[in-house]
């Protein structure tokens, strides 16, 4: 009998044995498993979306799901790292609560799919590095979805053509370790906030085929971008000038085709890394600057349809290995030789003005007495009259006027102009009539001959030459003078 007991007790304590083993195991696969909310989500996102990969129905341990990577969190549980489902053909809809689901979720990748709807959430993610939602049909972004991604570094919504208009997310600031943004070609509108100094590292800005307008803010300007897209901006697109490109040293790939950027091309010999400088399509004026030419690691240049002057552009055929494009333009000569020598004085006086859109839309070829606007000429083709009056021209009167020898009567009346009157226009011998009236020019008045007639009206700071007639100033020029005198006398006193 009491064997019996020995054999029973024995018996009953491998049962119980192997019951605690088997709820061990199924401990242990439990902490191989994502459940609670992650699991949840992920069943939602199942039945949402078509096709689904087999994995998701037929495997019961989601990290062992096809496309789902899982980490191992600090707590010893599993988690969502990466949901990748790109180029799948997926259709259908994102299940709302992602940001309240997946905290340590790093990677999401859903790009080349037919996925619709509004994009859900993915504010507070804080663990998200990387979110590449393009090429797909999406049509909302929630205000606030990329708000306080910390660890965000490479974000991708290009070519979601359906979204319903928004701005640019000034709230993206929290990003500071993101080095791409590509947002092309979905309906962004408005201005761009001045908040690039918030991304330090950014390396890759792609903003085309939006509907932004106004001038590009200065932050922009960053020396480590290396990959800028600016290009068919709705709407007329950007404006001002170009002249931030001149700090950005690592450039290696420009567009900014089709807006409505002004003003000349800057000085580019910084920008060593320059591979496509893309510009077609612009209101650009003025030169192309020899130092673009001298680029060595330029391929492909585009500067079609602006309103760039001077003598057209050789670059070295060794150089641009690909395209050049310069049709479309106001240069004087249709191959590389230099202009005539009035086309490049009167160059020489635009740019003084700061190259004017108003004054290439007919300064163009090599025969100024053909056709410029604001030029007559005599029957032997020798400049007479330059009339520039009340043109709101901004700048400086460039002593290139003196390069025009036959000139009789000048106009520059009625503008911004400051500065001083150039000493060299008193070389002029034909000179009759100088009217520079209504400007805000400084400085004093160059003597010329008793003969012309001389109308510096309306120019506050412009002070008369002192003769032995003790010619009498007025009070604004007297004080106007005696600034000039100390400034030549001391002129390192601070204000």
């Amino acid at each position: 009998m009491k064997c019996t007991k020995n054999i029973l007790l024995s018996s009953y304590l491998e049962i119980l044995s192997s019951a605690k083993c088997a709820l061990s195991r199924t401990d242990n696969n439990k902490n191989n498993e994502i459940v609670g909310d992650e699991a949840a989500y992920l069943i939602k996102l199942r039945e949402a979306i078509s096709p689904t990969p087999s994995t998701w129905f037929n495997v019961t341990n989601m990290c062992h799901w096809s496309h789902v990577i899982c980490t191992t969190t600090v707590a010893g549980t599993r988690s969502a790292e990466e949901i990748n489902l790109n180029s799948m053909s997926l259709k259908g809809t994102l299940p709302s609560g992602l940001n309240n689901t997946f905290p340590h979720l790093k990677r999401l990748i859903l790009y080349n799919n037919s996925l619709n709807g509004p994009l859900p959430s993915l504010a507070g993610l804080s663990s998200l590095r990387k979110v590449v939602l393009s090429d797909n049909n999406f049509t909302s972004i929630p205000h606030g979805c990329f708000q306080d991604l910390d660890s965000l570094e490479f974000l991708s919504l290009d070519r979601n053509t359906n979204l319903t208009p928004w701005t640019f997310p000034t709230y993206l600031t929290a990003s500071s370790a993101l080095y791409t943004l590509h947002l092309a070609t979905t309906n962004l509108i408005g201005s761009l906030p001045d908040i690039f100094d918030s991304f330090p590292n950014l390396r890759s800005l792609n903003l085309n085929g939006n509907s932004l307008t106004g001038k590009l803010p200065r932050s922009i300007a960053k020396p480590n971008l290396a990959l800028l897209f600016l290009e068919d901006q709705e709407y007329g697109g950007f404006s001002g000038t170009i002249e931030f490109l001149s700090s950005m040293t690592q450039l290696a790939i420009v567009n900014l085709e089709r807006n409505s950027f002004e003003g000349p091309i800057p000085d580019l010999s910084n920008c060593m890394e320059l591979h496509y400088l893309l510009l077609g399509g612009n209101k650009l004026t003025g030169e192309v600057p020899p130092s673009l030419m001298d680029l060595s690691m330029l391929w492909q240049v585009s500067l079609d349809n602006n309103w760039l002057q001077g003598p057209i552009p050789l670059f070295n055929s060794s150089t641009i290995k690909t395209n050049l494009s310069v049709e479309g333009n106001g240069f004087c000569l249709d191959h590389p030789d230099p202009c005539n020598h009035t086309v490049t004085t009167l160059l020489q006086v635009a740019k003084a003005f700061g190259y004017p859109l108003l004054l290439p839309r007919t300064w163009r070829g090599n025969t100024p007495c053909k056709g410029w606007n604001f030029i007559t000429c005599d029957i032997q083709g020798n400049i007479r009259t330059v009339n520039l009056t009340n043109l709101n021209l901004t700048g400086a009167i460039s002593p290139a006027f003196a390069n025009l020898t036959d000139l009789r009567e000048l106009y520059l009346g009625g503008n911004n102009l400051t500065e001083s009157i150039p000493e060299s226009l008193t070389t002029l011998s034909q000179l009759k009539i100088l009217d520079v009236s209504n400007n805000n020019l400084s400085g004093i008045i160059p003597l010329f001959s008793p003969n012309m007639e001389l109308n510096t009206a309306h120019n506050a700071f412009l002070v008369r030459h002192s003769s032995p007639t003790n010619q009498a100033i007025p009070a604004a020029s007297r004080t106007a003078l005696l600034w000039i005198k100390l400034g030549t006398l001391y002129p390192h006193t601070p204000n």
